[in-house]
């Protein structure tokens, strides 16, 4: 009895520090935080800064991918700012945050953070880090950074008609619809980017002015939506 009450302990012991291990190792697997990101805007033509351009920022996870059914993705945190009027903005730093994907996820190669500049009359510029890295690595790792941080983007203004603005800024809202419905917590992200959704509902608008069927917001119920 002595024996096997030992035994017994001793399988006890074995089993709390294999717990102990898994969690030490499963948790920082799914453990992420994004570093903050700066940068400044000018004119792709005069050079000086543009004040007013929305800046969003998108990080996410992934096992497998959009098309997978046994993949799952997961939003980790979206960032806005506005250019002041050097042309600068800043992101803040988030995390660390949980992913909801029970396997192991990584931050999706190029897309994390995969950042957006508008301003109404200027070409939509996406910024990403690139897959894969300039320094050879996969961007699979617990924090992200942006190449693009401390670095001038310039925009160039559109010169098409207006129909044609309507058309090229859907690749915008085609993105975030996609982002929504695609992943698991997608509709939660919604109220973390309001300045993005008035600056696209108000150049909406412009174009309902002028008699231009445009794009959808991503959810009609999601405050500005398609109102």
């Amino acid at each position: 009895m002595v024996c096997g009450d030992c035994m017994s302990s001793r399988s006890t012991k074995t089993w709390v520090i294999v717990f102990v291990l898994a969690i030490i190792v499963f948790i920082p697997m799914r453990c992420y935080m994004g570093a903050s990101v700066a940068g400044k805007v000018i004119d792709a033509d005069t050079q000086k800064p543009i004040a007013g351009v929305t800046v969003l920022a998108h990080w996410e996870v992934e096992t497998g991918g959009y098309a997978d059914e046994h993949g799952c993705v997961w939003q980790m945190a979206i960032e806005e700012a506005v250019t002041d009027d050097d042309g600068r903005f800043r992101l803040p730093s988030w995390g660390p945050r949980f992913s909801g994907c029970l396997l192991f996820p990584g931050f999706s190669p190029g897309r994390s953070p995969r950042i957006f500049l508008f301003k109404s009359g200027y070409k939509l510029q996406i910024l990403e880090n690139g897959y894969p890295s300039p320094d050879g690595s996969s961007f699979v790792g617990m924090i992200r950074h942006s190449i693009w941080d401390g670095q001038t983007t310039p925009m160039a203004t559109f010169s098409g008609t207006p129909k044609e603005y309507a058309r090229h800024l859907t690749l915008l809202t085609l993105y975030l619809s996609l982002m929504i419905e695609s992943s698991r917590n997608g509709r939660a992200l919604l109220e973390t980017m309001p300045l993005m959704l008035k600056a696209l509902n108000d150049q909406r608008r412009d174009f309902e002015l002028k008699n231009i069927r445009s794009f959808n917001l991503p959810d009609a119920d999601a405050g500005l939506g398609n109102k």
